[in-house]
């Protein structure tokens, strides 16, 4: 109410907006008198009320999503451990396996057929052969960790 007190008003602004002459009184006119006092004091308990459930209310959403959380982090553990999630990541292991293999053909298969686009010359030979031996090591490494690294290539 202090800083409505402090800003100044007109006469015209609030008879315009109240409807009330204040020309009558000696003091100046100041935005109080365009609000009724006691409304203000009544919505300044209202907002404290409000702002203290809200404290409260927020506190105890907190806690509930704490334990939401909690519980969510447990279920995953209980899927992370469950025999049957082992199963269905084996599962998937031959289909993305065969997937890598015919990526890393594809590869082998360009790098083959631009050799192939060379001209006949001696720049282009020892192009094809720093190819060869840049691509080609990395690509037996990863069918030697495949033959050692997955099950569907070990005899029983």
């Amino acid at each position: 109410m202090s800083r409505l007190r402090a800003v100044p008003a007109n006469n015209e602004m609030i008879k315009f907006v109240t409807g009330r002459d204040l020309r009558k009184n000696q003091r100046r006119p100041t935005l109080e008198d365009l609000v009724d006092v006691e409304d203000v004091k009544r919505a300044g308990r209202l907002v404290a009320k409000v702002a203290t459930q809200l404290n409260r209310n927020g506190a105890d959403l907190g806690t509930k999503v704490d334990e939401v959380l909690k519980r969510t982090d447990d279920l995953f553990d209980k899927v992370e451990k469950s025999p049957a999630r082992s199963a269905v990541a084996r599962a998937a292991e031959p289909a993305q396996l065969m997937q890598d293999i015919a990526a890393i053909a594809k590869k082998v298969s360009n790098d083959y057929e631009s050799v192939l686009s060379y001209p006949n010359t001696a720049k282009s030979v020892s192009q094809a052969v720093c190819i060869s031996s840049e691509s080609l090591p990395p690509k037996i490494n990863i069918s030697r960790e495949w033959d050692i690294g997955s099950p569907m290539f070990h005899k029983k």
